[in-house]
């Protein structure tokens, strides 16, 4: 009798799980490569999917979690993606990925300051990722720690020797810190790597023109305008020839940075050719 009573809780227990098996057909790892797969064929949504079935099997599984909160970030669902990401790093606090997918995800929501901290810890773990300064780079540059994002966007370029956008962004910080021939420099190279760079171009003809170089600076101006005729090119060459005490010349670029859609362009008319 008392085998009988065991033999039928082994039949009662063997059908349960065969019942979940047949209920869920995959393991947590299964879906969890299945929506590794769809990533790779961009279907985001169904990866978020395969994530979440993941996730209800083993709701321990801290890689299912960083790939649903990825598949999230892609789709621009920023809080959802911090969602997901955060108890990722609850389950695997040594995760740099998580800690630099969720910093970027805040920088997206404005929270400059969380990002930064974020980035910071993924550093930690992995201080050779250059991907992670240039992204904490740009951030301190928003929140005007501009000596702090000189020093990333350097490390960044140590790696990235070829980027023209960490050259310019570097130029530009200098210039506002108001080292010049560094701004000079940096966008020198940035043009370099790119003939085709206006802003570059626009950020060394203004360090150019405050280190006294003014047919320089006219000159970086005037490509800047012959590549991309931008209303703001227009505005700072109308600005330097006002200095140059050219009002008339000065004043048709103030006319035609209006036309072109810049906002400041009909103040500087009125302040300056009135």
């Amino acid at each position: 009798m008392k085998n009988l009573i065991v033999m039928k809780k082994f039949i009662t227990t063997t059908l349960f799980f065969l019942f979940l098996t047949l209920m869920h057909g995959q393991t947590a790892e299964e879906y969890f490569v299945n929506g590794s797969r769809k990533i790779l064929l961009n279907d985001y949504q169904g990866a978020i999917d395969e994530g979440t079935r993941a996730i209800e099997l083993n709701p321990n599984y801290g890689d299912a979690y960083k790939l649903r909160g990825n598949s999230k970030f892609v789709l621009k669902d920023y809080q959802g993606a911090i969602i997901d990401l955060t108890k990722a790093i609850e389950l695997n606090p040594n995760d740099e990925v998580a800690y630099s997918s969720r910093g970027v995800s805040k920088s997206l929501l404005n929270d400059y300051q969380g990002a930064i901290i974020d980035l910071s810890k993924a550093l930690e773990l992995n201080p050779v990722n250059s991907q992670n300064y240039k992204h904490r780079g740009n951030f301190r540059f928003i929140i005007k720690d501009y000596q702090g994002a000189i020093a990333d966007i350097t490390k960044a370029i140590e790696s990235n020797p070829d980027d023209k956008f960490l050259y310019y962004t570097r130029g530009l910080t200098k210039k506002i810190l108001s080292d010049y021939r560094g701004a000079v420099k940096d966008c020198t190279k940035a043009t370099e790597l790119d003939p085709y760079y206006t802003d570059a171009y626009s950020i060394r003809g203004t360090s150019k023109f405050l280190l006294k170089d003014y047919r320089g600076g006219l000159l970086d101006i005037d490509k800047a305008i012959e590549i991309n005729p931008k209303g703001d090119y227009f505005s700072t060459r109308g600005l330097m020839k006002i200095d140059l005490k050219d009002k008339d010349s000065a004043c048709m670029d103030f006319s035609r940075s209006g036309e072109l859609g810049e906002s400041n362009a009909y103040d500087y008319i009125k302040q300056y050719c009135n």
